[in-house]
């Protein structure tokens, strides 16, 4: 298949103290804390190429769940 991207991508969740609710629709206040990563590259056709699109991804935590919103 595709050998690994030799640039390692480091991603932080941010802490939250509260529950979300999983509804589809991240509108709670905490999203509003959490970092945007983006910057994604292909792996398939073209490996290591900008993505062709763009995809914000959002990321939090609590003391029970991980919760992602893209």
């Amino acid at each position: 298949i595709f050998p690994p991207d030799p640039i390692k991508k480091k991603i932080t969740a941010s802490t939250i103290h509260t529950s979300i609710r999983i509804d589809g629709n991240p509108d709670e206040p905490e999203w509003r804390t959490a970092r945007i990563i983006g910057d994604f590259i292909q792996a398939d056709p073209f490996q290591g190429k900008k993505a062709k699109r763009t995809t914000c991804v959002r990321m939090l935590y609590n003391e029970k769940y991980l919760y992602i919103a893209a």
